[in-house]
């Protein structure tokens, strides 16, 4: 599957709906604490983990 922006080979479409973020800005996971944005789930945890360490948040895997 190829990107129709920038040309880039992606293994699937999930990959290549991940990839779109790039171009399109959309950054559609918000940390539960600060409200920081991020394209995708896993950097948003990583961010919480790390700069939240004291908050824990039942909904910190929900998308918002």
């Amino acid at each position: 599957i190829v990107c129709s922006e920038c040309g880039k080979n992606l293994g699937n479409k999930r990959s290549l709906k991940s990839h779109m973020l790039i171009h399109s800005g959309e950054k559609p996971y918000s940390c539960p604490v600060c409200r920081k944005s991020f394209r995708t789930s896993s950097a948003r945890s990583f961010h919480t983990r790390t700069v939240h360490k004291k908050v824990k948040s039942d909904d910190s895997h929900r998308k918002i």
